[in-house]
Order: structure tokens, then C-alpha cells, then sequence
């Protein structure tokens, strides 16, 4: 395999020429930055025409940019030691940037243990930070056109250097997708034995499967979208959280896509009445706007209800 040296302040490493960090121009005005490979997932921020983007790894359609200097990015105060009123180094062994000053934000990045922190301001128990170059997005392959030597002049700057921890997690994510992209044509096998088997290696990835898998709907075949419902399930019933995460796909102008994600909530919650068929009738184009909202509104019902007698039960 072709390798290139990348000089870190840990020293020279050798990492896979695919890391190489590429230059792209985009080629429209007003792309949204994702937090993740999907176009519903939460904007970060908006790219315009002409702007230069660092691409590190890409994801089938998709790829994962540096965001830009300006993004804003937050990180948990306790966990950065002050060294003055503008700098400071990370005390954990891993710390997640944040674009928002929320535990329930999106997760951009990461710095680790020894990382100086470069500080902008104070938000209550949050620091806004610096991220560049160790913030990430996602934006569509479409927009976005290879740098070539005749491409609009781009003013000069310091090449991005990636610490070591992002680089392995760069390797992760190639490695996970790949496996994903192996199993996925599998799915529409009809042995149930077999599928049981892919279903649960899947599964067994954990949370990070779940973008991945996502990326495949709703466009994949039927019995390829019914193990990824069945998986889906599986994972929320190790983690009821992701109901609320599962909500939010949830949109009447998206008969499909809503219809496998109520299937996946009702899944979670299982809810003891007779359960509906909700993408059977999606792909049946009868699955009403009203009736995704109805379903909708009574699921986030019963979801709270969960919430409220778990807290409950550990009293």
C-alpha cells in the first residue's frame, strides 16, 4: 500500500495514503454542513460557492470536512485545566467537542488528554473553544468539486494536521462502513437463519451502526429496510434514549422514511394494542399526513410516560 509520512507532534508516523487530506471547492451557494452523513441530520453551519473545504475520509455519497475556523465549538469546562484566561489543557482521557453548549448536542469532534485548548469565551459550565482543525462535518459529494492547479486562487494557510487519536478514529469509521457495505446485499437473502446471523453481527456494532445503516433508506429494497427496522429495534431496546432520536425522523411530508421509523418506535416501546403496519402502508401509499402525526404525537406521549415511571422504579 502507497504511505505518506505525516508529521505530528508525536513524531512521524506512517499512515495510509487514503488519509491524505484533499482539497475541494464547492460548487453551489447555501450547502448545509451535516453532523452526520445524512441530509436529516442537524446543519453546523452553511458552505457558499468558492469556499475551500479539507476533505479527511468520505462515507458512499457523502464527505467528512474539517468545518471551518468559525464554526462554534464547545467543551465540558471541568474537564480543562486553566492555564490563563484564553488557554488550557484537557484533563480527560477523551473529551467530545460539542456545536453546541449541550449535552444534548451534536458530537464534532474530539481532543484528548494533554491537548491545549485555545478558549474564545465562558458559557456557564461550558468553554467555547478553537476546534480547528479537530472539528468535523459532513456535506453531499454533489457540491463539492475536486481543487485541481487551475482552480480559483486560495490564499495561502497552514496545511490541517489531524492528531493521532482522529486518525484512528478516521481507520474506525473506514472500517465500519466497509463492513456495513459487506453485509448489507445479505439483508434480502430469504433465509431467516442466515439474516438472524447478519442481523446480529450488526447489532452488535453498537450506536455507530445506526447513520450507516440509515444512509441506505428509504431507496433499498423492502426486505433490506425490514432488517434494518428489525435492527433498529434491537439497538432501542438496549437504549430507549434513541426514541427521542427516532422522533425527529419522524415528518408527514415523508410517508416512507416515517413509516419506518414509527415501525422502529413502536418496536421500542411496544405499546400492547394491535401494532400498525406503518411502512407497509407507506409503500401501499396509505399512510396518511395525519396519521403520521397522530402516531406520532402518541408516541412521544407514551415515550414520556416511559421516562416518568423508570424514574419511578429507581426511586
Amino acid at each position: 500500500m502507497k504511505l505518506f509520512l505525516l508529521t505530528l507532534v508525536l513524531g512521524t508516523i506512517l499512515i495510509p495514503a487514503a488519509y491524505a487530506l484533499t482539497e475541494y471547492i464547492v460548487n453551489e451557494d447555501d450547502i448545509n454542513i451535516r453532523s452526520d452523513s445524512t441530509v436529516l441530520s442537524a446543519s453546523l453551519g452553511k458552505l457558499y460557492k468558492d469556499d475551500w473545504v479539507t476533505v479527511v475520509s468520505q462515507r458512499y455519497e457523502w464527505s467528512k470536512i474539517i468545518l471551518p475556523k468559525d464554526t462554534p465549538a464547545y467543551v465540558w469546562a471541568e474537564y480543562v485545566s486553566r492555564e490563563s484566561d484564553s488557554t488550557g489543557k484537557v484533563s480527560a482521557n477523551a473529551l467530545n467537542i460539542r456545536n453546541l453548549p449541550s449535552l444534548q448536542s451534536d458530537v464534532i469532534g474530539k481532543i484528548y488528554q494533554g491537548d491545549e485548548v485555545e478558549i474564545l469565551a465562558e458559557e456557564g459550565e461550558w468553554l467555547k473553544i478553537k476546534a480547528f482543525p479537530n472539528s468535523f462535518g459532513w456535506v453531499h459529494q454533489k457540491f463539492l468539486d475536486k481543487a485541481t492547479k487551475t482552480s480559483n486562487f486560495k490564499k495561502e494557510e497552514s496545511k490541517p494536521v489531524l492528531k493521532l487519536g482522529e486518525i484512528r478514529k478516521i481507520d474506525e469509521d473506514i472500517s465500519l462502513t466497509s463492513f456495513v457495505a459487506n453485509i448489507i446485499p445479505r439483508l434480502s437473502n430469504p433465509n431467516i437463519k442466515k439474516k438472524e446471523i447478519y442481523h446480529k453481527e450488526l447489532a452488535e456494532k453498537g450506536e455507530l451502526i445506526i447513520p450507516l445503516l440509515e444512509s441506505y433508506l428509504p431507496t433499498t429494497d423492502e426486505n433490506t429496510i425490514y432488517s434494518i427496522i428489525d435492527i433498529l429495534s434491537k439497538l432501542g431496546e438496549k437504549n430507549p434514549v434513541l426514541v427521542s432520536y427516532f422522533l425527529k425522523k419522524v415528518e408527514d411530508s415523508k410517508p416512507l422514511l416515517s413509516g419506518v421509523y414509527l415501525d422502529i418506535i413502536q418496536n421500542i416501546l411496544q405499546i400492547k394494542k394491535i401494532k400498525i403496519p406503518f411502512y407497509q402502508k407507506a409503500i401501499e401509499k396509505n399512510l396518511l399526513p395525519e396519521e403520521i402525526n397522530e402516531a406520532k404525537q402518541k408516541f412521544e406521549n407514551a415515550y414520556q410516560d416511559k421516562l416518568i415511571q423508570d424514574i419511578k422504579d429507581s426511586l
